[in-house]
């Protein structure tokens, strides 16, 4: 699945564990992974998003989600 949801985490543990899952992704050749992070206060979204900034290994580009996707409360990640 390429779909990780950190919903209700603290940062500290959905930080590492993004980085994790798009490691896994990136190692399978998926071109898309999905984080669904939810609305909440936005420091899931925001800590996530600011992780996926500084990723050059991986990280081509980084979206909020559309609206049909679920909006802001997810981020769509294309791999290189």
């Amino acid at each position: 699945d390429n779909t990780l949801d950190v919903r209700g985490m603290r940062v500290d543990d959905a930080v590492p564990m993004t980085e994790s899952f798009l490691d896994r992704m990136y190692g399978a050749n998926e071109g898309v992974a999905y984080i669904l992070h939810g609305v909440g206060t936005g420091a899931l979204r925001d800590a996530v998003r600011e992780m996926l900034r500084g990723d050059a290994t991986y990280v081509r580009s980084f979206r909020s989600g559309s609206r049909e996707e679920g909006g802001d409360r997810l981020t769509v990640v294309s791999l290189k």
